[in-house]
């Protein structure tokens, strides 16, 4: 059996918790459902590097392996075959989705 892992791609989006503190909330996942209560956390896309330089639009914006991030397209194209396996999770004020393994 192959098992495939998240990993940064230098260049491309990040996103981020707009309250730095709610990125323990991220740090926290261990792989049990989280839908079940969740809160929605307000997140935003880091679409410059730290020199201002813009960087590439990514579907999967880059918040961590353990916690994948996928925007609308990304959704659209694994959303039915990942949800028979994980739970989604909303963000907060946006149709972007993240997905925590369960």
């Amino acid at each position: 059996m192959r098992i495939y892992e998240f990993e940064v791609q230098e260049g491309c989006e990040w996103v981020a918790p707009v309250a730095d503190t709610d990125f323990e909330i991220f740090r926290s996942f261990d792989g049990s459902a989280k839908l079940a209560g969740w809160e929605p956390v307000q997140m935003r896309l880091v679409r410059e590097d730290e020199h201002g330089r813009p960087l590439l639009p990514a579907d999967v914006p880059w918040l961590g392996k353990h916690a994948p991030v996928l925007k609308e397209n990304a959704s659209a194209a694994l959303g039915s075959l990942l949800a028979t396996m994980v739970s989604c999770c909303p963000w907060h004020a946006t149709k972007r989705l993240w997905w925590s393994s369960t």
